[in-house]
């Protein structure tokens, strides 16, 4: 907590915003789509109850008050934050981070692609009522820099988390840093440890099939999902395979 905190404010938290990728553009397609509103609902129906499983193992698995996680899950959006411990930061921090990338992979495993930000600062988040600094800045993050699908951190979480596991966060080229759900995916959450390569795998074929039916005048869309295949390509390329195995990952 900083010096200059005023005391009226609540206590500083660590807050990550996150949704689900082209969702706005989904709901107008919904209209005149009778199939893809059916796909859409039942997805985020069984990624709600999901969610709500995941959030209790996740809070059971915290040991301290300080860094139980609070969730809002709204629309395709999910709010997760932790109260700040003063003298310990990084618990928080890393508690955000863990349940932002399980998240995001329980997302992915669903074929759904999110983006997101995580920020720290004076926050109130209790049920469903979320407001304040962190929030803001959590969400503008998300709205104005993630812009593809990857959740980025703002520099102060950064700073309290770089120096434990550098596997966990990649650095991108405009700067920002983002969480490394591919590798969590593969390795397994302490929840749920995974074969890692068939999920990788199945990444592989789903992004493969979605860029071959992108339209290619749908440059937002492309370059969302480019960067996402680039990214994935980079992960497969540094695993510990045989070429063999390598190749029939890689897209192409």
């Amino acid at each position: 907590m900083t010096a200059s905190h005023p005391n009226h404010l609540p206590n500083e938290r660590v807050v990550a915003f996150i949704d689900i990728l082209g969702f706005c553009d989904l709901v107008h397609k919904m209209r005149d789509d009778s199939e893809l509103y059916e796909i859409i609902r039942v997805t985020l129906d069984r990624i709600s109850e999901s969610s709500k499983q995941w959030r209790d193992r996740e809070i059971e698995y915290q040991n301290l008050r300080s860094t139980t996680p609070v969730i809002t899950h709204f629309s395709d959006s999910i709010v997760i934050s932790c109260e700040v411990d003063s003298d310990h930061p990084k618990l928080a921090c890393y508690t955000v981070c863990h349940s932002a990338l399980d998240y995001a992979c329980l997302n992915l495993t669903n074929d759904i692609l999110v983006r997101g930000g995580i920020s720290m600062g004076w926050a109130y988040h209790k049920g469903g009522t979320l407001f304040g600094e962190a929030v803001n800045r959590a969400y503008e993050l998300e709205r104005n820099c993630a812009s593809v699908p990857r959740i980025i951190l703002s520099d102060d979480v950064y700073e309290q988390v770089c120096a434990d596991n550098s596997s966990m966060f990649r650095k991108d080229s405009d700067g920002f840093h983002y969480l490394n759900v591919l590798a969590r995916l593969i390795r397994g959450s302490y929840q749920e440890p995974t074969d890692g390569f068939d999920r990788i795998k199945a990444v592989g074929k789903y992004l493969e099939l979605y860029l071959k039916g992108i339209d290619a005048d749908d440059f937002n869309i492309l370059a969302k999902f480019r960067w996402y295949a680039n990214y994935y390509n980079d992960v497969v390329e540094n695993l510990q395979l045989s070429a063999a195995d390598k190749n029939e990952l890689i897209i192409t």
